[in-house]
């Protein structure tokens, strides 16, 4: 199966100028998994291969010989960033409310929140490139600052590796803040963008990569968020970090203590449904992660293929923004028009949960710290009701 995936032409959608958008098409269309078709503007001319320095003809003048000289051997010190790192913010969607990818093709976007434990974040890695699938993660600064868990290496040595196998992989990462903290509509920009620069700047440090960049933010707890819901200050900072809002088509459900067939059979029905453009939320607990092997063998067998989040081509109908004159093409998340628009207004599909899981099963109580830090066999086992 081809690993390399770009959606439709987002001409209509976004504008892109000169160098900026072949520089972003490039970047795009090398870090991302999938097998849908390359849009013909965002399509990197392939054949246009930069000739190695170290094997240039020198150049012939009337006068001596010009020698072009070899470029140096790379270095850890100056080895580049993989193709998914860049030092410019590349996202050609900062400050857009996203809840929906294009509804016309048949690719599903799977997100997972929070990420406390890094051996789930491997098993979600594997699992992902077991079915050449594409994932976004959107870890909680807090989960992955190795500085807050001084007494556990193992832990920080393999949160380091995970990440760093996730952007070699072609996953993209996304920014849940660094505490977690629901963002309301009266803080301020400079206090949003500092909880987002937070996370960024221990993603960076954990991965060795200082010029990573993140696309998408995802707010915590979907606050603020949502295209039916948005609110300007959080438009405004995601703008300003190169980001765009990418909130959720659908629920897995694992947050609400399913086991992990509970969550299966909820994204089974949403494919069977038709989950086309779908952005489904999941999370880094063992229930979610160990449905995932099911998720992506279920949905490949019926024509769905499983991107990065980081390529998506917003739904036009689903999407909103506050600042038109970047973003013309978007519908201005205050205008009528958006909010009359069902896509807009209300979830895409309401998840529908089989009424025997929740007469089966109680809910399982979530143990939370003063981080909201969640008991590490969450989900795995669940109690019968009484």
């Amino acid at each position: 199966m081809l690993r390399e995936h770009s959606p439709i032409n987002p001409m209509k959608f976004v504008r892109r100028k000169g160098a900026a958008l072949l520089l972003t098409a490039v970047i795009a269309a090398s870090s991302c998994k999938g097998g849908a078709p390359t849009p013909s503007l965002a399509t990197p001319d392939n054949s246009l291969k930069p000739i190695p320095t170290d094997t240039a003809m020198p150049i012939t003048t009337p006068g001596p010989t010009l020698e072009i000289t070899p470029a140096p051997e790379l270095t850890p010190a100056n080895t580049p960033p993989p193709s998914n790192t860049t030092t410019e913010n590349k996202t050609p969607y900062s400050g857009i409310f996203v809840r929906r990818g294009d509804q016309n093709q048949k690719i599903i976007y799977i997100t997972i929140d929070d990420l406390w434990y890094p051996q789930y974040v491997q098993q979600a890695v594997d699992t992902a490139n077991k079915y050449h699938a594409g994932i976004t993660l959107f870890p909680i600064g807090h989960s992955i600052d190795t500085s807050n868990y001084p007494s556990q290496p193992d832990r920080n040595k393999l949160t380091m590796e995970v990440y760093n196998e996730a952007i070699a992989d072609g996953d993209g990462i996304g920014d849940h803040t660094y505490d977690h903290v629901n963002i309301d509509s009266a803080a301020p920009v400079p206090t949003i963008k500092n909880n987002l620069e937070a996370q960024l700047t221990v993603l960076q440090f954990d991965t060795g990569l200082p010029s990573l960049t993140e696309d998408w933010l995802r707010t915590p707890g979907g606050e603020c968020g949502s295209p039916a819901s948005p609110c300007k200050n959080v438009g405004e900072a995601a703008e300003e970090e190169g980001m765009g809002i990418l909130y959720w088509t659908y629920s897995a459900g694992g947050d609400s203590g399913l086991t992990s067939d509970q969550v299966f059979a909820n994204v089974k029905y949403a494919m069977d449904k038709g989950a086309n453009g779908f952005i489904i939320l999941m999370h880094g607990y063992p229930n979610d992660v160990d449905a995932l092997d099911e998720i992506f063998s279920y949905g490949i067998a019926n024509g769905y293929t499983f991107a990065n989040a980081n390529h998506i081509v917003p739904d036009p109908a689903s999407s909103c923004t506050f600042d038109t004159a970047k973003n013309p093409d978007v519908l201005p998340c205050s205008s009528s028009a958006f909010k009359q628009n069902s896509n807009g207004r209300i979830a895409i599909v309401v998840r529908k949960q089989n009424q025997e899981n929740y007469d089966s099963y109680s809910p399982a109580v979530l143990a939370l710290d003063a981080r909201r830090k969640p008991i590490e066999n969450y989900g795995r086992k669940l109690p019968k009701a009484a």
